[in-house]
């Protein structure tokens, strides 16, 4: 089923009077590319926004949307009905607190005359989106002329506030040739330009699971508890490489809530791999059906910790994003509970509590 794709792309200017600009020197190119690919390669239904002065290469197929200055920008996203919004734009980020009413009256003021301009700071519109349209896919870009570890801080912060699924880093120089994508769980290994734009396609195909609250009560018994206790210390921060850690209990499991929210613990009840639903008494950790895959394949074990570091045995599988199907795929797969995904950490299951906790103070 084909999606609807907005794609934003050029410089999005800031108005300074009814017929001045202020602007930079993006073309939106690669934007076009982009947009012109997602067309193409994957037969989506594409609209470009970009502003009146830019002239883009886009396949007939693709709908245009011009806009004159960020407000209009703003509201073209607001009133879209898109399935994804993959934000290229290079949008002013400094606007006129006052814009010029009309066109400013040079030929009233000497040459060589200065003014005082008061500039503020443009609402970034990438952060509103996910508001506007919490059901469609994100993706945005942030361009960055730093070290390797600021640009990916830079993304990681505009990823965080902006809720986008994914943010590309990249710097002036490497923007045609490479892009650093930035997901919840952090960075992830460089991409080429094609890659990226498979990626893209592979997001918006994702299959989420979504978390059904129950009401009903569970006990943990004193051995367990004081694990747990324990593992609340090394999330908070004693040991950073700590993921979740999921305990069997009857025919479910307690679990870490995601986040680590309120008290961290709460017990998944059963998870429906064919509605996508996890029921359990708060929302817990994105892993929650990957787990509840290897407590069903692997009965021996009755704990499996995840943790943010590799472990130096078991398979090696490419990364997955947490709360989807891609990460039951991999679970339904591994010959053994104890595994590698790139860029993730690993998952470990064990026999008891006590290897569990031996594992903890050595990790």
């Amino acid at each position: 089923m084909s999606k609807t794709f907005v794609v934003t792309a050029g410089p999005i200017p800031a108005r300074l009077d009814s017929v001045k600009v202020l602007t930079n020197k993006f073309k939106g190119g690669l934007a076009a590319k982009t947009a012109n690919a997602l067309a193409l390669e994957y037969d989506n239904l594409v609209e470009v926004v970009k502003w009146s002065g830019t002239s883009l290469e886009l396949h007939p197929s693709i709908k245009v949307h011009n806009v004159e200055a960020v407000s209009e920008y703003s509201e073209c996203l607001r009133a879209s009905q898109a399935d994804v919004f993959v934000l290229a734009a290079a949008v002013a980020n400094l606007q006129p607190t006052n814009p010029w009413v009309g066109k400013f009256p040079s030929h009233e003021h000497a040459e060589g005359q200065t003014f005082d301009i008061e500039f503020e700071i443009t609402p970034r519109v990438i952060n509103a989106v996910r508001g506007w349209h919490p059901k469609a896919v994100v993706v945005g870009y942030k361009l960055f002329d730093g070290t390797h570890e600021q640009l990916i801080a830079a993304g990681t912060k505009l990823r965080k506030e902006s809720g986008a699924h994914v943010v590309f880093c990249n710097t002036p120089e490497g923007a045609k040739s490479e892009k650093h994508p930035v997901v919840a769980t952090g960075p992830l290994a460089t991409q080429g330009f094609a890659e990226h734009v498979d990626f893209i396609a592979r997001l918006v195909n994702l299959k989420w699971y979504t978390t059904k609250i129950a009401s009903e009560t569970y006990c943990i018994d004193a051995q367990a508890r004081r694990l747990m206790t324990k593992c609340l210390q090394v999330v908070q921060g004693r040991n950073s490489n700590f993921g979740s850690l999921a305990v069997r209990q009857g025919t479910g499991f307690i679990t870490t809530t995601r986040g680590h929210r309120d008290s961290g613990w709460c017990k998944v009840l059963a998870v429906d791999s064919t509605t996508r639903t996890v029921c359990s008494t708060a929302k817990a950790t994105l892993n929650a059906p990957l787990l509840e895959v290897l407590f069903g394949r692997f009965p021996d074990i009755s704990a499996i910790v995840h943790s943010h570091k590799y472990v130096n045995f078991g398979e090696v599988f490419p990364y997955a994003f947490p709360g989807t199907q891609e990460e039951t795929v991999i679970a339904n797969t591994v010959e053994h509970p104890a595994f590698n995904v790139t860029d993730h950490g690993s998952y470990t299951g064990f026999e008891s509590l006590e290897k569990v906790a031996k594992f903890l103070v050595g990790g």
